[in-house]
């Protein structure tokens, strides 16, 4: 204002993140069209990014945690799954890569989306990222290839528990290995 920056305050974070509306994808230039995933990236193109879920509750020093918190706010598995859809029957797209720090940390979340997935046949493949430290059982893991995952990114950060440890990750090499 009047050349000066003003800050303003922070305001209350949206609890329910469902009731915001779907992003609104029909603004940006034709999908199929100019967005392409690097080969090594993904299986099928045409590939959309998704978030579902807002925060993390680790404490990670190089993570910043500004915008969103330590309070994980996630989309329902109906959300989420109505983005799929959306993305799927009116754009064509046959890849999701869901970039939430957390995607898998709900894991009836998780069932409930990779059970639909299956049961409408989607026929499409996804990746995520994980926690290392995950409740992720070898049947969920196996559920989710079946629901299309192909790929889940672990953050491991480093092989030295000494590393880890500063980096305050909260995980051992134990785990990682």
């Amino acid at each position: 204002k009047n050349s000066e920056i003003i800050q303003t305050k922070p305001r209350a974070l949206i609890k329910n993140i469902d009731d915001l509306p779907l992003p609104a994808w029909d603004l940006l230039p034709d999908i199929k069209k100019y967005y392409r995933a690097p080969s090594q990236s993904s299986k099928k193109n045409p590939v959309m990014p998704m978030i579902t879920s807002r925060g993390c509750a680790h404490k990670c020093i190089f993570c910043d945690r500004k915008v969103f918190g330590n309070n994980v706010r996630m989309h329902s598995a109906e959300y989420t799954l109505e983005m799929i859809k959306l993305l799927k029957i009116k754009f064509g797209i046959r890849e999701f890569h869901i970039e939430d720090d957390v995607f898998t940390a709900n894991i009836k979340r998780l069932e409930t989306i990779c059970c639909e997935l299956i049961n409408r046949k989607y026929n499409i493949s996804w990746s995520c990222f994980a926690r290392i430290d995950s409740q992720l059982t070898l049947e969920k893991y196996k559920l989710m290839k079946k629901a299309g995952c192909w790929q889940i990114k672990f953050g491991i950060e480093s092989g030295s528990q000494s590393v880890l440890d500063i980096a305050k990750k909260g995980i051992k090499i134990e785990q990682i290995k």
